[in-house]
C-alpha cells in the first residue's frame, strides 16, 4: 500500500507540477526567480510596487531604512532601486536612535550618494563629530532634526550651518529649556526649504535667506531670546512676493527689544498679501504684533492665535484691520474665560470650539482684576467684529482666588457692551455673583448698549434669584429675557463647546 504523501510533500508536488523550476544545493526544487510571476513584472510597475511600499510604511520608524531589505533580494532590484533613487526619494537617514551604528564617515565611504537626513537628539561627544561632518555637506543635507542639544554642542553645530544648502526642506532644531539660545549665520540659505521649525534659535539677524526661501510653507519660531528680536519690516519686507507660507509662528521669551516702529508714516501705502496663509501665532507685546500686521494681508487666514504679555494698556487697532482682511473668518460664538495664569477671549463659528479655526487671544496674568481689565480694552476695539457673535460664554475656573475679588463695575459693563449682537448669555457659576454687581439692579435702568438683542440668559447654579433684579430691569424696558438654570460636571469639558440653546 503507497505511503500518503505528508502536507509539505503535496505542497511541493503542486509547485513542480505548475511552475518552472530549478535544483538548488540542497536538492529541492524552488521557482526560479526569473520565471516567477514577479519576475515577469517591468521595471515600471516594480517601482510602483516599491514605491506603494514606501508610502504604507512612512509613519513607521523603519520607513528611514525601507529600501534597505528589497536591496538585497536580487541584483536586479538592488540596480533598479540604486537608478530609481530619485523617483524612489531615497535618503540616508543618521540617527543616535540606532544602535551599533558605524561612524558617519565610514558609512558615507561605503553608500551610494544619496540625499543625508539627520535625526539626533541629546547628543554625545560622537554624535556631535558625526553631525558636524555630515552639515558639511551641504550639497547633499535635505533634513535636520535637532532637538534638546545641549548649549555647548549646539554652538558648534550651528556654526557648521553656514553657506547654501540646495537640498535641505526642513530644519528642526530645538535647545534644552533653560539653555543659552542660538543664532543662524547671516550666510545661511536654503533655497528650497518648506519647514522651519526653531525653538531658542534664531534667524539670521539679515534675513536674507527668506528672499530665496519661495517654497517655505511652514515657519516657527519659538521661545525667541531677547537678543534675537528681529525687525518686523525687515522680515516682511524679504519675505518674496512668491511666498508659499502657509502657517507663521513667532513666540518671543519675554518684551522684544528694542521696540517696533509703529508710527503711520512708516507704513507702506499697500500691505503685502500672503495669499497662502491660513494660520497665524503670536507671543509678545501688543505694540510689535501691531507693527507686523500693519504690513500684511492674510485673505484665506483661518486660525489666530495670539497671547500677549500683560501690560497697563492695550491699542490693536491695525490687528483689527488685518483681521478684516480675512475673507475667511467668521465666527458666531464666543467664549471669554478667566483661569489661574491668564484671561482669554476666543471667537469661532457655530458649533466648532476647536483651535483649526477661529481667534484667541490670551493675556498672560494671574489677578482676575487685571484679566478682566485687559479683556474689556481688546474687545471694545474689537467691537465692529463682536456685533455677528449671537452666543457668549462667560467662565471662570478660578474657584478659589487667594485674595478678595475687586473688579471695577464699569470694566463688566464695558465688556458685555462689546457683545451688541448676542442673543444667548451663558454664565459659569464662579462669576455669577461678580456680575450680580456689575449688572442694572432694581430702580436702575438697563442703557440700550448693554445687550440689546438678549433674549436668554443661562446660570450654572441651581438658584436664579441673583440676577432676577436684572431680568425685571430688562422686562421695565420692553425687553423679553428668558432665565435658564444648568448644570455640569465638575470637572469641565475643555475641548468641547457647550451647546448653547
Amino acid at each position: 500500500m503507497a505511503e500518503t504523501p505528508t502536507r509539505e510533500e503535496s505542497f511541493e508536488s503542486e509547485i513542480d507540477s505548475t511552475q518552472p523550476h530549478r535544483r538548488t544545493r540542497q536538492g529541492r526544487d524552488l521557482v526560479s526567480y526569473d520565471q516567477s510571476d514577479i519576475g515577469k513584472l517591468n521595471d515600471d510597475m516594480l517601482l510602483e510596487i516599491f514605491d506603494c511600499y514606501r508610502q504604507t510604511g512612512e509613519f513607521d520608524w523603519k520607513y528611514d531604512r525601507w529600501w534597505y531589505k528589497l536591496m538585497h533580494v536580487c541584483q536586479r532590484w538592488r540596480n533598479l532601486i540604486l537608478e530609481s533613487a530619485s523617483r524612489l526619494k531615497l535618503f540616508l537617514c543618521f540617527a543616535n536612535r540606532f544602535r551599533n551604528r558605524a561612524s558617519a564617515t565610514n558609512v558615507l565611504s561605503r553608500s551610494p550618494p544619496f540625499p543625508l537626513v539627520l535625526r539626533y537628539s541629546i547628543v554625545t561627544p560622537k554624535d556631535e563629530h558625526d553631525v558636524s561632518h555630515l552639515l558639511r555637506q551641504r550639497e547633499r543635507v535635505r533634513d535636520v532634526t535637532l532637538q534638546f542639544i545641549p548649549a555647548p554642542a549646539l554652538r558648534k553645530l550651528v556654526a557648521c550651518m553656514d553657506g547654501q544648502f540646495p537640498l535641505l526642506q526642513s530644519l528642526d532644531v530645538t535647545t534644552r529649556a533653560n539653555d543659552e539660545g542660538q543664532i543662524l549665520p547671516d550666510t545661511f540659505e536654503a533655497p528650497r526649504v518648506s519647514r522651519m521649525h526653531l525653538s531658542n534659535v534664531a534667524l539670521p539677524p539679515k534675513l536674507t535667506f527668506l528672499a530665496s526661501a519661495v517654497d517655505l510653507t511652514s515657519l516657527q519660531l519659538a521661545r525667541i531670546p531677547q537678543s534675537a528680536s528681529f525687525d518686523p519690516h525687515r522680515f516682511v519686507e524679504q519675505i518674496p512676493a512668491t511666498s508659499r507660507l502657509k502657517h507663521l509662528s513667532i513666540w518671543f521669551l519675554s518684551h522684544p527689544h528694542p521696540k517696533p516702529d509703529v508710527d503711520q508714516d512708516h507704513r507702506p501705502a499697500r500691505r503685502k498679501p500672503m495669499v497662502h496663509l491660513v494660520d497665524l501665532q503670536f507671543r509678545g507685546e501688543s505694540a510689535y504684533l501691531e507693527a507686523l500686521v500693519s504690513l500684511i494681508s492674510a485673505p484665506v487666514l483661518r486660525h489666530l492665535n495670539i497671547t500677549f504679555f500683560y501690560q497697563p494698556s492695550f491699542s490693536v487697532p491695525h490687528l483689527v484691520e488685518f483681521i478684516g482682511t480675512s475673507d475667511t473668518l467668521r465666527f458666531s460664538e464666543s467664549i471669554v474665560q478667566f483661569r489661574t495664569h491668564f484671561g482669554s477671549i476666543s471667537l469661532h463659528p457655530r458649533g466648532r470650539a476647536d483651535s483649526s479655526r477661529g481667534i484667541s487671544i490670551r493675556v498672560g496674568c494671574k489677578q482676575i482684576e487685571w484679566q478682566v481689565f485687559a479683556a474689556s480694552q481688546i474687545c471694545h476695539q474689537l467691537e465692529s467684529l463682536l456685533n455677528p457673535v449671537q452666543d457668549l460664554v462667560l467662565e471662570s475656573y478660578d474657584s478659589s482666588p487667594q485674595h478678595p475679588v475687586d473688579v471695577d463695575r464699569d470694566q463688566w459693563l464695558t465688556l458685555l457692551r462689546s457683545f451688541g449682537g448676542a442673543e444667548r448669555v451663558r454664565i459659569g457659576k464662579n462669576l455669577i455673583s461678580e456680575l450680580c454687581l456689575a449688572l442694572p439692579r432694581d430702580g436702575e435702568t438697563v442703557d440700550e448698549g448693554l445687550l440689546p438683542r438678549l433674549g436668554h440668559l443661562m446660570l450654572e447654579a441651581n438658584d436664579g434669584t441673583a440676577l432676577e433684579p436684572f431680568i425685571r430691569a430688562c422686562q421695565r424696558t420692553g425687553r423679553r429675557v428668558e432665565l435658564r438654570l444648568f448644570s455640569r460636571p465638575d470637572r469641565p469639558n475643555y475641548g468641547r463647546n457647550p451647546k448653547l440653546r
